[in-house]
């Protein structure tokens, strides 16, 4: 089965991967940003995300060497009952099941092709897992931020955006961006004053809206 056919097939059967309080629940990533990956992604390519899911499976469709970083091990067993249905093969996935923060520090190994950054939205996570993950992708290496539409992912959008020297933003999706990185150097040296997105001040009318909002 191709990846483009693996992603017409989750669309149409609409797995639910997910759990809230032991109730199967379905948090996909939008279809775009699969088929995105079922024609970009190549066989071989060393990929991670935080969080778990449609891609994962995608991912693994693609001939990826795919890390998964989540701390449910129950959803890990429900995407590998899924593609062992379908005959997908997970022998190239790799499942931590731990918090980011608590994974991504002593993950050892770089050079990867690609990162999805679509874990936990609250703060400061996707900071975290963008902060951990960056310096491991190679220069060319693509990043995908999900769910923009929230205000975490909205921020590193607006960072990345702003990064011009650093990371190129090559596309929007409707709540989704990828990036790709331009520069070997996108953390050493790193001061605010260096940061566009940091360097710009905040605004006698911000900061007086900025109080009125808290």
């Amino acid at each position: 089965m191709s990846p483009s056919e693996v992603v017409a097939l989750l669309s149409a059967e609409k797995p639910n991967l997910h759990h809230l309080d032991s109730d199967p629940q379905n948090w996909r990533i939008r279809r775009d940003v699969l088929e995105w990956m079922a024609v970009n992604v190549e066989p071989g390519w060393r990929t991670l995300e935080t969080g778990c899911g449609y891609s994962s499976i995608v991912l693994a469709a693609c001939g990826a060497e795919h890390t998964v970083i989540s701390p449910s091990a129950s959803e890990h067993e429900r995407i590998r009952a899924w593609c062992g249905e379908h005959g997908i093969p997970t022998g190239a996935l790799t499942f931590v099941a731990a918090p980011s923060e608590v994974a991504l520090p002593g993950l050892e190994g770089g050079d990867l092709d690609m990162v999805l950054v679509d874990g936990c939205h609250g703060f400061p996570w996707p900071f975290l897992d963008w902060f951990y993950t960056a310096e491991k992708l190679r220069v060319g290496g693509r990043l995908i931020v999900d769910d923009t539409d929230l205000r975490t992912g909205d921020v590193l959008r607006s960072f990345l955006c702003s990064e011009k020297e650093r990371w190129a933003h090559l596309k929007d999706f409707k709540r989704t961006s990828l990036f790709e990185k331009i520069s070997e150097d996108v953390l050493k040296g790193a001061e605010w004053t260096t940061q566009p997105w940091c360097a710009k001040r905040v605004s006698r009318l911000g900061r007086i809206r900025q109080r009125m909002e808290t």
